[in-house]
């Protein structure tokens, strides 16, 4: 079925801006039940009818414009928190660096959810401790992964998500995600 809503806020334009016309060409407006308002003999109902017909003139531009372009009635998607995630498939990702010192790390990255729900355009939006290589670490495992289902139901390709990694060395020494 055809979107009907920019046809019908071209009606309401159509019927708005007649209305106008007619007010300022004759002096006079169709009110309600086919009521005829002279602006000199009932100006409070004559200027109501200008009034209403001018609000309704630019609600229907509103939803017309918001009709055609697509996404403009949508606010900007706010970024979301991707589902943290853990396996010892990530473990060959330990900063060297920090796996030597004993140090573990985390790491928010910001990324665009892309449309086969990977990561792409992927920073480093904050890291802790810096200096060990946590972040472009967490930049190699957003770059691997794929949201999981549970995940995909609450973003959309091109949203921007924030995508935590925590690197946690376990106590027999090996590194963990």
């Amino acid at each position: 079925m055809p979107d009907l809503l920019p046809l019908g806020a071209l009606v309401l334009t159509a019927v708005a801006a007649y209305q106008l016309w007619t007010a300022y060409s004759r002096g006079e407006v169709r009110g309600r039940f086919g009521a005829v308002y002279v602006r000199s003999q009932h100006p409070i109902a004559f200027w109501s009818v200008v009034t209403g017909s001018l609000l309704l003139l630019v609600g229907s531009m509103v939803v017309l414009a918001q009709a055609l372009v697509p996404g403009l009635h949508r606010p900007a998607p706010r970024p979301q928190t991707a589902t943290e995630r853990r396996g010892a498939a990530y473990s060959t990702y330990y900063p060297d660096r920090a796996q030597r010192a004993g140090i573990s790390g985390a790491v928010v990255v910001r990324c665009r959810v892309t449309d086969t729900f990977g990561l792409a355009d992927c920073a480093v939006e904050s890291e802790q401790p810096p200096g060990y290589g946590f972040g472009q670490a967490a930049l190699k495992i957003a770059a691997t992964t794929i949201l999981p289902t549970k995940d995909k139901e609450n973003v959309s390709p091109g949203q921007v998500v924030r995508f935590p990694v925590r690197f946690k060395l376990p106590a027999n020494g090996g590194a963990r995600w």
